[in-house]
């Protein structure tokens, strides 16, 4: 073993563990992405099996006729009956109507009904269109539902709320990453400014925030900010607000909150980072250019924001793409809430990818659409990265900035 050989039984316990921790559960998370494999079709009472593309479609195809539709009553004082199917299906029928009871009866025992419908004309109250639903089950029995009973009203989609925690994950990933960059760089500027005292100390309070476990810190920053917290308390005690701040129950007000709170916790990293960088400058630079007359935003522009693209251009891309994937602030802050009536599949208004993906499997054992999420979310962050690298000042300017 040891020999001129011997980098090889070196080399063989890292990749035995890369096999084995990543190369194999993302082989088999691609193999899972084109099954039908969730909490209903689980081994030994009902196997999964191959269903191609059809998650894929169900996660980025434009909604469809059978992404679920819920029935309500046009307000004709019939009782009804809501049942939630199996695949996801909300249905509301009438129970003193004998075709609607048997098509609830097979909801009810089968839950794995399929339905078509068709618009039959438009209602004049409401402007919507009217349609007719027939239900058919594993049986073969078709069973059609009057339709100048029902209203049809979508429920959302997994395609539609893919679109819009793709989208609130990419505006919080850019906030995430330059607010804290240029807020730190500011902070480090400041305070490495001539004349400005107890240089130590003020690093040394920032640098508090990094000491301590975020676990712990972010889930007593949630409390605060939760209605009956502190921060809520004391701005009704002093008279400020008659009523407790939405900080976690409106989606704009959570997704403020956690974009200030990360600033906070991300500022004194790039406090450090630039302070370093700032300190190797040549300050001769700095006087030529004062001697040119240049003021200090023009100094900035020039000299230290270039200079630190060149040098932080590779932090800042593994940056972003390490926030599209930051599980612990928005877990850790909101869970992902407020939850939105618009949104399917258990996910909230401050949910990223990550946090829908691990609600989708941890919490609705919706293993086949959360394998899909998994290769979306390497495609996304992978397509980033090779894009970005390439325009980075370190890459693409760096003879010039010798």
């Amino acid at each position: 073993m040891v020999d001129e050989q011997f980098h090889k039984t070196l080399l063989a316990i890292p990749t035995l563990g890369v096999t084995l921790f990543t190369i194999l559960p993302i082989i088999f998370m691609i193999l899972v992405a084109f099954t039908n494999y969730d909490n209903q079709h689980q081994p030994p009472q009902k196997l999964f099996t191959w269903v191609g593309f059809e998650n894929f479609e169900t996660l980025l195809a434009s909604d469809s006729n059978n992404l679920g539709i819920d029935l309500q009553d046009k307000g004709n004082g019939i009782t009804t009956l809501t049942i939630t199917a199996k695949n996801g299906d909300i249905i509301t029928v009438d129970t003193t109507d004998a075709n609607a009871a048997a098509a609830a009866d097979a909801l009810a025992n089968d839950a794995s009904a399929e339905f078509a419908y068709e618009v039959i004309g438009k209602d004049e109250a409401t402007g919507k269109d009217i349609y007719s639903f027939t239900f058919m089950s594993d049986a073969g029995e078709d069973v059609t539902l009057e339709a100048t009973n029902w209203i049809y009203v979508a429920t959302p989609s997994f395609s539609h709320t893919f679109k819009q925690v793709l989208l609130w994950t990419l505006i919080w990933a850019f906030f995430a990453t330059f607010l804290n960059y240029f807020l730190g760089m500011l902070v480090a500027i400041m305070i490495n400014k001539k004349g400005i005292k107890f240089k130590k100390m003020w690093r040394t309070i920032l640098v508090m925030t990094i000491a301590i476990p975020q676990f712990i810190s972010l889930l007593y920053v949630s409390k605060m900010f939760a209605a009956d917290g502190l921060i809520n308390g004391m701005l009704m005690n002093w008279g400020w607000i008659s009523q407790p701040l939405p900080f976690w129950t409106n989606a704009t007000w959570a997704r403020v909150t956690i974009i200030a709170i990360n600033v906070w916790i991300g500022i004194p990293y790039l406090m450090l980072i630039a302070t370093g960088i700032l300190m190797n400058i040549p300050a001769d630079l700095y006087e030529s250019a004062r001697i040119d007359g240049a003021n200090a935003f023009q100094t900035y522009m020039k000299i230290t924001l270039p200079y630190m693209l060149f040098v932080t251009g590779p932090y800042l891309l593994t940056s972003f793409t390490g926030n599209i994937n930051n599980f612990n602030v928005i877990f850790l802050l909101s869970q992902g809430k407020p939850l939105a009536m618009d949104l399917a599949g258990n996910a909230g208004s401050t949910d990223l990818l990550i946090t829908w993906l691990y609600k989708m499997t941890v919490t609705d054992s919706n293993y086949k659409l959360a394998a899909v999420m998994g290769i979306l979310v390497f495609v996304v962050c992978a397509v980033i990265n090779l894009v970005v690298y390439n325009f980075i000042p370190s890459v693409k300017n760096e003879e010039d900035f010798q």
